[in-house]
């Protein structure tokens, strides 16, 4: 008979809600079924075949700017976001942990967010933030590959105190399950570790598990499809408690995100490549709360479920690629919907494959 891992028997009945073991056992049973009905079908094995035209995938790991790429290899990667206008930064504990207004105020002592120690402002009403992250990944064979991340966080709020730190560390996997001269199929799994300091605004004080499926296509020698689907999973994370809505257990929740892009290769040599990218990306809110205010006071206070909230962003930028220095993208991006995670972003970034 076999072990169920999410079994209340193996004490995870108590820390897990059922949606959370339900949507694991869900991607588990996915991506078992994938791999059995791919891997007989299996092309070659996946190589980065350079930038020649005609050569592929070999885009030498990806041309977007905020889609991941499906392709699988040895990497170093450096980013830089600098973002506006997050005015629900706790929104479902995405961004940062639940309100420290809740500590303060006695509602919740437990809550690990940000807040004032005192004053009759309590509640943010808007984060400007700049993420530094550098990220490495490598191969375990020539499919597969494990991936690391660390991110540094520069926070600026309106009602808090400026801060800064190391953010919440990043581990996981990368697997191609399919790979041809013109498509690369991946699943991915990134684990967020809490060790940024939630009540500074740096992490969001609990586990989060992101199993993604992950898809390029060549449509043309010049023309790159690229696209995603990630289910964003938080394990634990801070309770309901001084929020109101009965029946309501978890301030935490969970988000699917999905993305699109396209670029378009108005140089190719096959030594540089010059990409510009556009991409559209997307958050749906499964559950949790948020906590929002318009002047930082009680007065103002509004709590909110969010499960349906339902975020698009536009992105647009360029790659410049050589295929010995590595590449860069820069790129800037806005919010479409009303809600929002922030109003604009700008990212930079450079990669080198090895």
């Amino acid at each position: 008979m076999g072990i169920d891992v999410f079994s209340d028997e193996l004490g995870m009945g108590a820390s897990y809600p059922q949606s959370i073991k339900s949507r694991l056992r869900c991607w588990c049973l996915l991506a078992t079924v994938t791999a059995l009905l791919i891997q007989p079908l299996q092309a070659q094995p996946q190589r980065d075949e350079g930038f020649g035209l005609g050569s592929g995938v070999g885009t030498g790991g990806g041309i977007g700017g905020y889609v991941e790429s499906a392709i699988v290899r040895n990497q170093i990667r450096f980013r830089f976001d600098a973002a506006y206008g997050n005015n629900k930064p706790d929104r479902a504990e995405y961004f940062y942990a639940k309100c420290g207004c809740f500590r303060v105020l006695g509602a919740d002592p437990a809550a690990p967010g940000p807040a004032p120690a005192s004053g009759p402002v309590l509640i943010e009403t808007n984060v400007d933030y700049q993420i530094f992250q550098a990220d490495v990944e490598f191969l375990l064979t020539e499919n597969l590959s494990v991936i690391f991340a660390a991110p540094v966080r520069l926070i600026n709020p309106e009602v808090n105190a400026n801060t800064g730190g190391i953010g919440d560390l990043q581990a996981g996997f990368k697997c191609a399950l399919w790979t041809t001269p013109e498509d690369v199929l991946t699943m991915q799994l990134r684990t967020y570790i809490p060790t940024g300091i939630a009540e500074r605004g740096l992490g969001t004080n609990h586990v989060s598990l992101e199993p993604a499926f992950l898809l390029m296509h060549r449509l043309s020698d010049r023309l790159t499809l690229e696209s995603e689907i990630k289910d964003w999973i938080a394990i634990g994370g801070s309770s309901a408690d001084g929020t109101g809505f009965a029946g309501e257990t978890r301030f935490a929740g969970n988000v699917l995100s999905y993305g699109v892009g396209l670029g378009y290769d108005l140089l190719n040599d096959g030594k540089q490549r010059v990409t510009p990218v556009i991409e559209a990306v997307g958050w749906t809110i499964l559950d949790g709360l948020s906590s929002s205010s318009t002047d930082g006071t009680l007065g103002t206070l509004l709590l909110e479920k969010v499960d349906g909230d339902t975020i698009i962003n536009l992105k647009a930028g360029a790659r410049i690629s050589d295929s010995s220095l590595g590449s860069l993208y820069a790129g800037w991006g806005t919010a479409l919907s009303k809600e929002e995670w922030y109003d604009n972003i700008l990212r930079v970034e450079y990669r080198y494959g090895f």
